[in-house]
């Protein structure tokens, strides 16, 4: 809002009451000065000192620094004057008494501002507090959980892994082939729990497959899409299915069985050969990139659905993005989308990303935007952008 701005015969200097302490707050900025926030439609207006001045006063229901409403009624008499600039007529601190009545030595400029807040004030519906609940924070969470429509679950499948990733934060465990597989009597207790007891009231239901490797526990893939279709069906909502992959052994037996149930199915992919090859090695040694991407070529030949979808984790060793899409672009042919987002690793991990590295991933994406669509001029321009 601009000072002084507007039709001064329509915003005469008077207002039509205190502003009210629960839409106005009252902020001190370094670089901006005085900053008046509408709370309800989170507008900023940047105000004269003079004005903030006003709002300051004993006199003035704004608060300073807090969203509390100020105690007690508003006062009704004449407050100290702040001092005012050579030139500057003394601005006013008295609450008008009755709507409309005048502001006695309130600049016009300032009124003029003053009566489009007291507008937009006065146009903004008041809301009513809800009363304190005297429900136990156990009760209060049940049913918080009974309005939720839209129920989500991760199952982990098996922490069995056939590969061996340097920033896998499941590194830790001792056996990856002969890993423990979630049993058919735990998984069932726990689809029970997710649409009984977790999300009882949900209008759908949201199930992703998780490892670990989820293939190398193909049964279990199997069972616990028909148990959780089942259950879906028998409340009569709908459920989605997705899964966490490597791709590696993914064959189109698997593929099918991903569009018969129509699965969102995201595959892991590091960028370029080289850079998967040596962050996502087999668990015996070895790159595992063209066994990704045979399984992954599986799942695009058989169409939508599966939703394919390809991840790229980044780290200290991998931040080069505009390389990192290039490759998953040139391996899908654009047919699917593609992401990426940081490994979860501790500060002190030897690739964690450092404020450096996040400063070339910003680098990177802004190249990303830079590029064209996904048309064959755009995939040349792509080709030659890729660094040497």
């Amino acid at each position: 809002m601009a000072r002084g701005s507007g039709n001064r015969n329509q915003f005469a200097p008077t207002v039509g009451g205190p502003l009210p302490s629960d839409q106005f707050h009252l902020l001190d900025t370094p670089s901006a000065g005085p900053v008046l926030m509408h709370i309800p439609t989170s507008r900023l207006f940047a105000i004269s000192p003079a004005l903030a001045d006003h709002f300051r006063a004993p006199s003035s229901v704004i608060s300073k620094g807090s969203r509390e409403p100020a105690s007690g009624p508003p006062e009704k008499s004449r407050s100290p004057s702040p001092p005012s600039k050579p030139g500057q007529a003394p601005v006013s601190l008295v609450e008008p008494r009755e709507t409309g009545m005048p502001v006695p030595g309130l600049d016009p400029d300032l009124a003029s501002a003053l009566a489009e807040l007291q507008a937009l004030a006065a146009a903004t519906p008041k809301r009513e507090h809800p009363k304190r609940s005297s429900l136990s924070p156990e009760e209060a969470s049940r049913q918080a959980l009974e309005s939720v429509k839209w129920g989500d679950l991760t199952l982990f499948i098996t922490d069995r892994c056939n590969q061996q990733c340097a920033y896998c934060f499941e590194s830790y465990a001792p056996a990856r082939r002969e890993g423990r597989t979630i049993s058919k009597e735990t998984a069932g207790e726990a689809l029970d729990f997710f649409f009984d007891r977790l999300f009882p009231n949900a209008e759908v239901y949201d199930l992703d497959l998780f490892g670990g490797e989820p293939l190398l526990a193909w049964d279990m893939v199997e069972w616990v899409t028909a148990e959780a279709q089942r259950r879906a069906e028998r409340k009569g909502k709908p459920v989605y299915l997705s899964i966490s992959t490597n791709a590696i052994g993914l064959t189109r037996r698997h593929a099918e069985f991903f569009r018969k149930h129509e699965f969102d199915v995201n595959v892991s992919l590091d960028g370029p050969p080289e850079v998967h090859d040596r962050y996502r090695p087999m668990l015996g040694g070895g790159g595992s990139y063209a066994q990704a991407v045979r399984g992954l070529h599986h799942l695009l030949e058989a169409g939508r659905p599966p939703y394919t979808s390809v991840a790229g984790r980044l780290h200290r060793g991998n931040t080069d993005v505009l390389a990192a899409f290039q490759a998953a672009y040139e391996v899908t042919e654009g047919k699917c989308g593609i992401g990426f987002k940081p490994a979860r690793l501790g500060p002190k991990h030897p690739l964690a990303l450092r404020a450096r590295d996040m400063q070339a991933l910003l680098v990177g994406y802004h190249s990303l935007s830079d590029l064209p669509g996904g048309t064959a001029e755009g995939k040349r321009s792509r080709a030659a952008a890729r660094p040497a």
